[in-house]
């Protein structure tokens, strides 16, 4: 049973974590911010990975916006009228921060 004050353990980067440590292939799993499961049917070798990913991961990382195509030639506009009006250009995360 899940708590109201139960903490998260498995936070928004997990799944990208889980994808980095295996090449993109991913683990026989399922989770939910509070448990993992299915582990029984990961090899040895499988549930030392995710031991390694849960050891590194914090659940309190978001994950970082990525520019859609729109977004992208909006950001290099903006940065283009920035530097005509002598403006330092904007970082990526600043025109996130910017578009919300």
């Amino acid at each position: 049973m899940i708590m109201a004050d139960q903490p998260i353990l498995y936070g928004p980067t997990f799944h990208d974590e889980i994808l980095a440590a295996t090449d993109g292939v991913g683990f026989p799993i399922c989770w939910t911010p509070y448990e993992i499961y299915e582990r029984e049917n990961l090899t040895p070798q499988q549930n030392a990975d995710l031991d390694a990913v849960i050891a590194a991961h914090d659940p309190t990382v978001q994950p970082v916006k990525t520019l859609s195509p729109d977004e992208q030639v909006m950001f290099e506009h903006e940065n283009r009228i920035r530097t005509l009006e002598g403006q330092a250009p904007l970082s990526e995360e600043d025109f996130v921060t910017k578009l919300s």
